[in-house]
């Protein structure tokens, strides 16, 4: 994933969380991460398996790559490192809990202002 032309972002807002790749030129997102996943599909948002782009955090994830900001979203760049780790091993992550989600990124939800 490092090694590919993207951006790797953590987007959380309020209780949701997700780590997804975006592609800055096509605005492709590809979401590799999400703890709203299965409350997605409980609610039939999920029929085709991917997210919808309508989703808060990919379109506030597209606004931050654009360069503005969306209000209630925070947004922030991982190192290729994290979102490798993100990537190739979510069973370290706890199922559907970002409780050690902060310990991947450098940026701390008081420094997302700052960027």
């Amino acid at each position: 994933m490092s090694n590919k032309v993207g951006v790797c972002l953590r987007v959380c807002s309020g209780r949701r969380e997700a780590v997804m790749w975006i592609n800055p030129e096509t605005m492709d997102c590809r979401v590799l991460h999400c703890n709203w996943f299965k409350e997605c599909i409980r609610r039939g948002v999920l029929m085709s398996g991917h997210c919808p782009g309508y989703c808060d955090l990919i379109s506030g994830a597209k606004h931050y790559i654009r360069g503005h900001r969306r209000r209630n979203i925070d947004a922030a760049i991982m190192s290729p490192k994290e979102c490798d780790l993100v990537m190739y091993n979510p069973e370290e992550l706890a199922e559907g809990e970002f409780e050690d989600f902060a310990k991947l990124s450098e940026f701390s939800t008081k420094n997302f202002k700052e960027l």
